[in-house]
C-alpha cells in the first residue's frame, strides 16, 4: 500500500480481476519503470514516465492504453494474467490532491488464484538483505520502447483471444529472427507444439478460402505455443543488449 502522498503527476487506475491487479502491482515495483502503486483508497494505479509532460487527460489515456496492452502482453509471458485495462485517469498535486477526470467500465471474471513470496535467507536463518532490481516484466518492456517490433509482440501476445492476434504475433516473431519464417522454425527447433500447425491453423480460420489443416490447433493449443515462443524470442532479443 502506497502513500498516495508520495505521487504527484499523472496516474491512471487499473481495471481487472483483484488476483491480477496484486501480481501487476508485485512485479512492477517503483523505482523502475513502469510501475504499478496500490493507493489507501484501495485502487491500483499505473505510473510511467509516458505520461510526463502530458497536459490533457485524454492523452494520458491514450497513451496509458499502448503502454497496457504492451504490458498485458508481458504479464502473461511471465506471471500468466489475464489482461486488465485503463480505469479513471487521475492527477496528484503537490500536497496529494486528486483530481478524477474519467471512468472507463470493465468486466470482471470470477478465478481462482494463488501466489506465493519467496525470500532469501543466510545460514543464521536471518533475511539477506537485497538490493532492488527490476522485474522481468519491466526489462522486457525497456527492450519494448526501443523496438516497436518487440512493442507489437508483446501486444498481440497480450490480446491473443482470436486467430488473427495470435497470427500477428507470429509475424512478429518471424521479424525479430534472423531468416524468417525458417529462421524462427530452426531457433525454436519446434519444440512444444508445432508452430506451423498453430500459424496454418489462424491463417485457416482468418481467412475462408485457406488451407484446411488436417489436425487444426485449438486457442488453448495456440496460446501456449505463442507464449513459449515470445519468451524464447525476447530472451534472444535481450542478449543482443
Amino acid at each position: 500500500m502506497t502513500n498516495d502522498h508520495a505521487i504527484t503527476g499523472w496516474a491512471v487506475t487499473l481495471e481487472g480481476h483483484k488476483f491480477d491487479l496484486s501480481d501487476w502491482a508485485t512485479a512492477l515495483k517503483p523505482p523502475f519503470e513502469p510501475s504499478v502503486e496500490q493507493l489507501a483508497q484501495g485502487e491500483t494505479v499505473l505510473r510511467s514516465h509516458d505520461f510526463d509532460g502530458l497536459d490533457d487527460a485524454t492523452d494520458v489515456l491514450e497513451r496509458a492504453r499502448e503502454l497496457i496492452g504492451r504490458l498485458n502482453g508481458a504479464m502473461r509471458l511471465y506471471n500468466r494474467c489475464h489482461p486488465v485495462s485503463a480505469g479513471p485517469v487521475m492527477r496528484f498535486d503537490e500536497q496529494g490532491h486528486r483530481q478524477i477526470y474519467m471512468v472507463i467500465e470493465s468486466n470482471i471474471v470470477a478465478r481462482a488464484h494463488v501466489s506465493a513470496v519467496g525470500m532469501a535467507v543466510g545460514a543464521d536463518g536471518e533475511p539477506i538483505e537485497t538490493v532492488p532490481e527490476p522485474s522481468a516484466t519491466q526489462r522486457v518492456m525497456g527492450l519494448a520502447s526501443g523496438d516497436d517490433v518487440v512493442a507489437d509482440l508483446l501486444r498481440y501476445l497480450g490480446q491473443a483471444d482470436n486467430w488473427y492476434d495470435i497470427y500477428k504475433a507470429i509475424e512478429c516473431a518471424q521479424d525479430l529472427v534472423v531468416g524468417g519464417e525458417a529462421g524462427l522454425k530452426t531457433f525454436l527447433d519446434e519444440s512444444g507444439p508445432s508452430l506451423k500447425r498453430v500459424k496454418t491453423t489462424a491463417n485457416f480460420y482468418r481467412h475462408a478460402l485457406a488451407e484446411r489443416p488436417s489436425k487444426p490447433a485449438t486457442l488453448d493449443e495456440a496460446r501456449a505455443a505463442i507464449a513459449g515462443m515470445a519468451d524464447r524470442v525476447v530472451q534472444l532479443i535481450a542478449e543482443r543488449h
